[in-house]
C-alpha cells in the first residue's frame, strides 16, 4: 500500500507579510502621498440615466448577464446616492459618509430594498 504525504510549501520573500505601521507606512506615505479628489468632475455631474447609459455601452463586450449586473447595481447605487445632499454624484458620495471605515459594520441592506 502507499501512502501519499504531502508538504507544506517554505514561506517566500513575496509571501512576507507587511506591517504597514511605524517607518514602512511613513516611507509609503512619502513614496505614494495622499491625492485629494475634487468635488465635481464632467463624470460626476452626468444625470443618473446618462450615467447608467454610458455604463451600459462600456460593457457592450460583456455577457447580458455581466450587463445586467453592473448597470442594475450603478443604478441602485445612485439611487441611493440621490437621497444625499449635493450637486454631483462625488458630492453626494462624501455626504453619504460610504467611504467611512465604520460604514463596512453598518447594514444598509433596508436602504436598497426600498428602492
Amino acid at each position: 500500500m502507499t501512502t501519499a504525504t504531502s508538504t507544506a510549501a517554505a514561506a517566500t520573500p513575496q509571501d512576507k507579510v507587511v506591517a504597514f505601521h511605524g517607518a514602512a507606512y511613513k516611507a509609503l506615505q512619502e513614496t505614494f502621498p495622499l491625492r485629494l479628489t475634487p468635488d465635481t468632475w464632467t463624470g460626476t455631474a452626468e444625470p443618473r440615466d446618462q450615467a447608467v447609459a454610458r455604463l451600459r455601452e462600456l460593457s457592450a463586450g460583456s455577457s447580458k448577464h455581466t450587463r445586467h449586473i453592473r448597470v442594475r447595481g450603478a443604478d441602485l447605487l445612485m439611487r441611493w446616492l440621490e437621497t444625499f445632499p449635493g450637486e454631483t454624484w462625488q458630492q453626494r458620495w462624501r455626504s453619504s459618509t460610504a467611504d467611512a471605515p465604520h460604514y463596512l459594520l453598518v447594514p444598509h441592506q433596508s436602504t436598497f430594498a426600498l428602492l
